[in-house]
């Protein structure tokens, strides 16, 4: 998540207010839009990584060690809360 969010983030900003000068709406308007744009993608990306834990990490008879959900709850759950 400290990866994603800045990188998306600033990725967002730039490619929205590109060109435009510092002290217009755009800037403004930009840099919201990449604040949210990096949060939803590193919440889908945690969302992911909760998911995938109990196919990587079980017990000998199949019980899930540190996520007990499955890919589809904890996507839905990290990506749809932000929303």
């Amino acid at each position: 998540m400290a990866v994603v969010m800045p990188f998306v983030g600033y990725a967002t900003y730039r490619l929205i207010g590109a060109g435009a000068p510092n002290d217009t709406r755009r800037r403004v308007f930009a840099a919201g839009v990449a604040g949210y744009v990096g949060l939803n993608a590193a919440a889908l990306l945690a969302g992911i990584e909760f998911g995938l834990q109990p196919l990587l990490h079980h017990t000998a008879d199949g019980q899930a060690l540190y996520c007990p959900y499955g890919l589809k709850v904890a996507v839905s759950a990290m990506a749809g809360s932000i929303c």
